[in-house]
């Protein structure tokens, strides 16, 4: 792994164990162009990173390598496995600390998905993203939209009229 990644790993480790997820946020979004110029390794950092302990530092990782991913790339099925197990797994105390981002990796993975004509194996892991990011079940986020997106062409309507069959009292502003 490079030592600009091993100086990721560290940072985000150490803030994460620290609970400061604040300055977690902040260092992940100054850490994308680090991230995206070490993308061929960046599958090492995942491995090393534990999503339910450093969830903010693996979702920028995820995003990153979903912005650099097509849907011809060979790993699209292990892709969309880690981005799956990591949505059920990480945690919602962080996760909260940065709904943008988690906003831009379900649009990422729902755009990766269309690409890859395989739009019904995101409705539930989409699903899971708005339960865990939603403060109410009466507050809409951006991730909807994505999740409606995935219904319409898999042609499944039934998780996409849950949501809407819902009184929206509160609108997220990520």
């Amino acid at each position: 792994m490079a030592s600009a990644l091993e100086h990721f790993v560290n940072n985000v480790t150490s803030l994460s164990s620290q609970g400061n997820y604040s300055e977690v946020v902040k260092y992940v979004s100054k850490s994308t162009e680090v991230l995206a110029k070490n993308v061929a390794h960046l599958d090492t950092v995942l491995a090393t990173l534990q999503p339910q302990a450093h969830s903010l530092g693996v979702m920028a990782v995820l995003c990153v390598r979903l912005q650099n991913t097509t849907h011809t790339d060979a790993n699209i099925d292990t892709l969309h496995a880690t981005v799956a197990e990591f949505i059920n797994v990480c945690s919602e105390e962080q996760i909260k600390y940065a709904p943008d981002m988690m906003a831009d990796l379900c649009g990422s993975y729902a755009d990766l998905l269309v690409a890859g004509n395989c739009a019904m194996r995101g409705i539930e892991v989409l699903s899971t993203a708005i339960r865990k990011t939603q403060e109410s079940p009466l507050h809409l986020t951006s991730i909807h939209a994505h999740l409606v997106h995935l219904c319409l062409l898999s042609k499944c309507f039934k998780p996409a009229v849950k949501l809407m069959d819902v009184d929206i009292m509160d609108i997220s502003k990520e």
